[in-house]
């Protein structure tokens, strides 16, 4: 019987070029071109907050002395202009934290 296989585990550490596929309330799914990666609500970076109206995740910007602005206000979507949204389809930059 021949099979091939193909391993991939990344050093805890490693930077990894990944594709947002999808978003939900519970986290952000990554595809890497032959797999995907679910990334949890509590792992994404700091300030990251979901977005019910536009159905997706968002990194709320500091102003130089550490605090959110939240004095300018987009009067459609309610939202802070502050925010950087994470946007389905967009290739993204990823760090290793922890390998199972």
């Amino acid at each position: 019987v021949d099979f091939t296989a193909v391993v991939f585990r990344p050093q805890v550490g490693q930077r990894i070029s990944a594709t947002i596929a999808d978003q939900d309330d519970s986290g952000i799914t990554l595809s890497i071109s032959f797999f995907a990666i679910f990334v949890p609500s509590h792992q994404l970076i700091a300030n990251s907050q979901y977005d019910k109206l536009k159905k997706g995740w968002y990194v709320t910007l500091e102003d130089d002395d550490g605090s959110a602005d939240t004095k300018i206000e987009d009067k459609v979507s309610n939202s802070v202009a502050n925010r950087n949204y994470y946007t389905t389809g967009e290739e993204v930059l990823v760090a290793v934290d922890t390998v199972f």
